[in-house]
């Protein structure tokens, strides 16, 4: 079976960066309508502060999944790490 190896500290590294990427996320969630300024058409206007209103609900809703994601990467970090620490704590008491 191949697989891929990691260390705990990779994945709450990764989990460092996915709160990083969390942050630029939600940064555009303060996107909307009224931050449009005059471009000179009601209609195009109009259409930009849609995309933009668009782009700010996607942004938030990423966010939070990438969020979770960070989340679950440091818990899974965490766990790894006690896992370890037991499967130490075994083999030092001659059970494995």
């Amino acid at each position: 079976m191949s697989g891929f190896n990691v260390t705990p500290s990779e994945l709450h590294q990764a989990g460092a960066t996915l709160r990083g990427v969390r942050s630029e996320l939600a940064a555009g969630d303060g996107l909307g309508a009224g931050s449009v300024g005059d471009v000179g058409y009601p209609d195009l206007a109009g259409s930009i502060g849609e995309f933009c209103s668009t782009a700010g609900r996607t942004a938030s809703t990423l966010a939070t999944a990438v969020e979770m994601a960070g989340s679950n990467t440091e818990q899974a970090g965490s766990g790894y790490e006690r896992a370890e620490a037991a499967n130490a704590a075994a083999a030092a008491r001659g059970i494995l």
